[in-house]
């Protein structure tokens, strides 16, 4: 260790209030540059989480609409089978209706040419009822109508008569029960007649429910496809407006880097970011910005980074540079603050034992002090707060 000269107390003050709570102009246009592009590339940010949130809401709704689409043209497709169906069927009552009326008018033809003939037959029985009461030939009457067995053996020359009268009488009988059947087969067509026609009126009353209900779903189904287009367009214009966002925060992220390259290089920084090396092994437990406190629920701001070792550990120098200070600094605990060159500071805090003094000049990866397991550790820049992550060699 290289030992420089003791400042006093009054020095050492006010060297600290220059670092800390005065704003140094060296630089200052391009401090004034990299200020403008974090607001232009957080602004942009904004946007573009905001577009993404909107087209992953419109994805989300095309889904949906998607999914209805699907679902209504399943239905559709259910309304025109049955719609076929009902066509088919209608068709089928309508044959079976012909039929029941062809039926009909022969069953009512064969009726009418029976009642006819049981009017004639009527009417002969009844001539011939009357001869025989006018020739007194009741016994052959009595034995017609028993059918007795002596019938021909006693009436033989009444023969004729017997004849006539049992072939009308049995026409009579015949064509009664022809007509009683025909009448019951009339009724039964009839039934069958009006229970078809009323399947027919309840197949027309499905009918006209399918086509309403097709015309419905039709209806909405072109609505969807509709809205599903106007959907996929909002969705393809969200996207190109996320893609010429996202090119536009690159752009400006790599002016920033650009800017901030010109910046470190007058500061005679440029070799040192990104190669810093590590000022004690382990987790990064703690990161640098905005982050959520998991006690109060509030959002709070860290200035640097808390790096946990698994035991008792030495801290470096991540780099070569003047002590400032080395001492207690209230909630800090045990702090150790480096300038390396004009306006860049590392700050060490919660050490467990200091190895240096105020004023020492340290070398590069040279022991300042010890940490027992957790050390806070900060990178200021013109004493503003700097992600040390982006400092820090990516090797430890």
């Amino acid at each position: 260790m290289i030992k420089l000269k003791r400042v006093n107390l009054f020095s050492f003050i006010l060297a600290l209030i220059f670092l800390f709570d005065t704003y140094v102009i060296y630089g200052a246009d391009r401090k004034k540059d990299i200020d403008n592009y974090n607001v232009s590339i957080k602004k942009q940010q904004d946007s573009l989480e905001d577009i993404n949130l909107k087209l992953r809401k419109k994805e989300k709704e095309f889904k949906k609409t998607k999914t209805k689409r699907q679902n209504l043209s399943k239905e559709l497709g259910k309304v025109d089978r049955k719609l076929s169906k009902t066509a088919k069927t209608l068709k089928k009552l309508g044959k079976d209706i012909k039929k029941m009326e062809a039926k009909q008018k022969s069953t009512q033809k064969k009726l009418s040419v029976c009642e006819g003939d049981l009017v004639g037959y009527k009417k002969n029985l009844g001539n011939e009822l009357n001869v025989v009461y006018k020739e007194k030939l009741t016994a052959v009457l009595s034995e017609v109508l028993t059918e007795d067995k002596s019938y021909g053996y006693s009436l033989r020359t009444n023969k004729a008569m017997e004849v006539l009268i049992r072939h009308d009488y049995e026409s009579l009988v015949r064509t009664q029960e022809e007509i009683d059947n025909l009448a019951g087969l009339k009724q039964d067509i009839d039934k069958r007649k009006k229970k078809i026609k009323s399947l027919k009126n309840t197949t027309y009353a499905n009918k006209r429910k399918y086509t309403k209900d097709k015309k419905k779903k039709a209806k909405l189904l072109k609505t969807t496809k509709q809205k599903q287009v106007e959907q996929e367009k909002e969705i393809s214009r969200l996207k190109e407006s996320s893609q010429e966002l996202e090119k536009l925060i690159t752009e400006l992220k790599y002016k920033l880097s650009e800017v901030q390259k010109k910046r470190l290089k007058k500061f005679g920084l440029v070799k040192q970011k990104g190669n810093l090396i590590w000022p004690v092994a382990g987790e990064v437990v703690s990161l640098f910005g905005k982050y959520k406190h998991p006690e109060l629920k509030t959002y709070l701001f860290n200035n640097g980074i808390e790096i946990k070792t698994q035991k008792k550990a030495e801290v470096l120098a991540v780099e070569e540079g003047s002590v400032l200070f080395a001492s207690d600094f209230k909630s800090y605990g045990k702090t150790v603050i480096i300038e390396h060159s004009r306006n860049f500071c590392t700050v060490y805090s919660h050490l467990g034992e200091i190895k240096v003094n105020n004023g020492d000049y340290i070398n590069k990866k040279e022991i300042i002090g010890t940490i027992n397991s957790l050390l806070y550790f900060e990178i200021r820049l013109e004493n503003k707060p700097e992600d040390p992550l982006l400092w820090l060699t990516s090797d430890h």
